[in-house]
């Protein structure tokens, strides 16, 4: 297989950073937490404990060992999601946790993010993204704008 001059250069960004990580990890650090669990202990804190999603393949790592004293509520399209996180948020008065799956869920979304954000619903939305090491291959579903896409009616 031939590579291309910009697949080498992803890939020697990727093997440089996966390095990086390599001697980071390597050293002995006192009572590290991992970025998981810091944010799962942050949303405790700000009684953010209810998730609406639609789960894809990029959220398992995030959902493995899901805390038993939050909770997810599925749906199984991504506009659903949104309505039903928009319903909750205005019904309760606090802000919704919404997780999409890529960017092509965020698409599917739109719709009724347009609809929250007019509504001024307090939602916090993310959505997945493949790992690094396939992005190199620009697989299905990639969106390399995934902030940008829900402006203007969402910030990055």
């Amino acid at each position: 297989m031939v590579e291309s001059q910009s697949y080498r250069k992803r890939k020697e960004a990727i093997n440089v950073t996966s390095a990086f990580e390599r001697d980071r990890n390597d050293q002995k650090i006192a009572n590290t937490q991992s970025v998981r669990d810091v944010t799962y202990q942050l949303l405790r804190e700000s009684g953010l404990t209810t998730f609406f999603g639609n789960v894809g393949s990029t959220e398992e790592t995030f959902l493995k060992n899901f805390p038993p004293d939050f909770r997810y509520v599925l749906a199984l399209q991504e506009a659903s999601v949104i309505a039903m996180a928009d319903g909750f948020a205005q019904a309760t008065g606090r802000p919704a946790l919404v997780n999409v799956h890529t960017g092509a869920g965020l698409g599917n979304a739109m719709g009724n993010l347009i609809t929250a954000s007019l509504n001024k619903t307090p939602l916090i939305v993310t959505a997945g993204q493949q790992t690094r090491e396939m992005l190199l291959m620009e697989p299905w579903l990639t969106n390399g704008r995934n902030p940008a896409q829900g402006r203007p009616y969402c910030a990055p």
